[in-house]
């Protein structure tokens, strides 16, 4: 088993715990199970607009002409994820 974090998702922080793996939210300090999926939920959703949806908005709102190729690169990344 890994010795060290890893970033899961945008101030998610995942590593095991006495053998366990548990990610800890940073915004929240809550500890989340992996196993539990409701928490399986929460890291997805936020792996989802961290990695995805935030990203491609700011674009738009900076960029308006430029960003759209940009921008459905990203959703089909997103789409090929699922």
């Amino acid at each position: 088993m890994p010795d060290h974090s890893i970033y899961v998702a945008s101030d998610m922080l995942g590593m095991y715990i006495h053998g366990d793996p548990k990610v800890i939210d940073q915004t929240t300090g809550i500890t989340l199970d992996p196993y539990n999926l409701e928490d399986r939920i929460s890291i997805y959703e936020r792996q989802v607009f961290g990695w995805f949806i935030d990203p491609a908005a700011k674009l738009i709102e900076l960029i308006n002409v430029g960003a759209a190729f940009i921008v459905l690169s990203i959703c089909f990344s997103y789409l090929e994820g699922v």
